[in-house]
C-alpha cells in the first residue's frame, strides 16, 4: 500500500506548526542569509508551503500569508543581502503580503573574518539600522 501524498489539507506536522504560528502572529520578520545572490532553499520551501491555499477548493482560497505584515532583513558579504531582499520582495509581493517598504528593510554586510565563526557580529551602525527597522515594523503591525 502506498502512502498518501502530502497535501495542503494534510501537511507535515512541521508545516502545520509553522502555519499555526503565522496565523497567531501579528506580523512575520524574515531575516535570511544570502546564498548565491538569493535566499536558502529551505526558506523557499517554507514560503511555498505557507503560500498554498489552506483549502483545496476553490484554489483561490487564502493562504496564511495573505495580508500578513512582513519585515525583511538579510545578511551576506559585500552585497549586504541585496539579492535575497529583491527576491523575497518579489515572491512575498506576489503572495499578497503587506511588506515593510524596501527603504526600511536592512541588509547587513558581514566582514570576511566572521564567516567561519558561526556568530552574527553586527556593527553599531547595523544595530542602529535594525533597531530603526524594528520600529518601522512595529508601526506597520500597529496600523
Amino acid at each position: 500500500m502506498r502512502a498518501l501524498p502530502t497535501t495542503n489539507a494534510n501537511p507535515p506536522a512541521a508545516v502545520a506548526s509553522a502555519r499555526k504560528a503565522v496565523v497567531e502572529a501579528d506580523g512575520v520578520w524574515i531575516f535570511s542569509p544570502e546564498y548565491n545572490y538569493s535566499y536558502p532553499g529551505v526558506l523557499k520551501n517554507l514560503l511555498d508551503w505557507l503560500s498554498r491555499p489552506l483549502e483545496p477548493f476553490p484554489a483561490e482560497s487564502a493562504s496564511v500569508m495573505v495580508g500578513k505584515k512582513v519585515a525583511l532583513s538579510a545578511a551576506a558579504g559585500q552585497s549586504a543581502g541585496a539579492g535575497t531582499l529583491a527576491k523575497l520582495n518579489e515572491v512575498l509581493g506576489f503572495g499578497k503580503t503587506e511588506l515593510l517598504p524596501t527603504d526600511k528593510q536592512v541588509g547587513v554586510a558581514l566582514a570576511p573574518e566572521v564567516w567561519g565563526t558561526g556568530k552574527l557580529t553586527l556593527s553599531d551602525e547595523d544595530e542602529a539600522c535594525l533597531a530603526a527597522e524594528a520600529d518601522a515594523f512595529l508601526a506597520l503591525v500597529a496600523k
